[in-house]
């Protein structure tokens, strides 16, 4: 007996939610206008927002935001894309907006570490990656709020729109366990925040350290664990930091690291966000998180939001509050972004 899938009718609509918003202004709009370019995008697309804009005044804000992303945009193709548009006004947590409103929020750097936890999936439909992603937040112990430190760069109550005491939070360093014969004792570290050093999404793996060092002949420094970082995003690949023996007669080494540009290596890919739309169109729910598996978040970051604790200050271009280094378990560290090869 085959297995029952889990895809999903093909989409006779698209619907964006907050489609006057920033995300959709930088993100959906262009990928949105490579799907009509490559003739993926064959339904209509209907906005949902609170802003009170005429369809015309909708039309000329995803114009404006596809030429601002895409200075090349051959006219033909956005005009074929603002056929497709209409603008509908409502709030999207008001159930009269759409039926069985469902409040749903996808936690991505969660959504990335069970990928990184979980088991081989049992098979090539998405309910079998959904099956072990859900087993990883089921062993995810809640998240302990002295574990978590929150901060806000200097500045951001001066943005537009910001109270003066605004207690948001623009920075975020936590510490994660999972309860598993696998992960049990492995802290899981996260760390995520606006105005920081550099803008990157990187998963590093840190392997532990052999029973026996080889490489410490000469009595100098320990050498360091090697590590496996995954490049996500723009420049997305891997590179392995190894330890290699120096030149010499003793058995010292040091840090090489071996890496792989993804795009240089196998050509370039579709924008996420282009792929992420084509999936939803088609039904297919391997991007996206499956009810229990968001409850199951919901249950891992709920004592955080239910005592948050302070905000801390930081500075632009550093890497958050100086209290980040209290989630650390003795004698860890944060680890700056590699760089792709050139």
């Amino acid at each position: 007996m085959s297995p029952v899938s889990t895809h999903q009718p093909t989409a006779d609509a698209l619907v964006l939610f907050g489609a006057t918003g920033d995300l959709a202004k930088r993100k959906l709009f262009p990928a949105l206008y490579r799907m009509e370019q490559h003739g993926l995008l064959k339904i209509p697309v209907v906005g949902v927002a609170r802003s009170d804009w005429s369809d015309q005044a909708f039309c000329e804000h995803a114009h404006d935001a596809i030429i601002a992303a895409i200075p090349d945009a051959l006219a033909s193709v956005v005009e074929r894309l603002m056929a497709r548009l209409d603008l509908i006004q409502g709030d999207y947590a008001d159930p009269a907006t759409w039926n069985q409103l469902r409040d749903v929020l996808q936690n991505h750097l969660l959504q990335v570490l069970a990928l990184v936890a979980m088991e081989p999936p049992v098979g090539h439909d998405a309910k079998y990656l959904q099956d072990e992603k859900a087993k990883v937040f089921a062993a995810m112990k809640p998240l302990d709020p002295s574990r978590m430190v929150r901060g806000q760069y200097v500045g951001y109550r001066d943005e537009p729109g910001v109270a003066a005491d605004s207690q948001v939070e623009t920075f975020v360093a936590a510490c994660l366990e999972i309860d598993s014969w696998r992960w049990a004792g492995v802290p899981w570290y996260v760390r995520c925040g606006k105005a920081l050093t550099e803008s990157a999404t990187e998963v590093v793996v840190e392997l532990r350290e052999p029973p026996s060092l080889l490489f410490d002949e000469a009595g100098g420094p320990i050498p360091n664990r090697n590590l496996v970082r995954f490049r996500l995003g723009a420049q997305d690949g891997v590179t392995f930091t190894l330890q290699a023996k120096t030149p010499g007669p003793h058995l010292d080494s040091q840090d090489v690291d071996i890496a792989v540009d993804f795009a240089a290596a196998l050509g370039e890919r579709r924008e996420a966000y282009e792929r992420l739309l084509d999936d939803a169109i088609a039904g297919s729910s391997r991007r996206f998180a499956r009810e229990d598996v968001v409850e199951q978040t919901w249950r891992v970051v709920q004592p955080a939001l239910d005592a948050p604790g302070p905000v801390h200050p930081y500075f632009r271009g550093s890497w958050g509050p100086a209290e980040a280094e209290r989630v650390l378990v003795a004698g860890d560290t944060w680890f700056a972004p590699s760089t792709a090869p050139s």
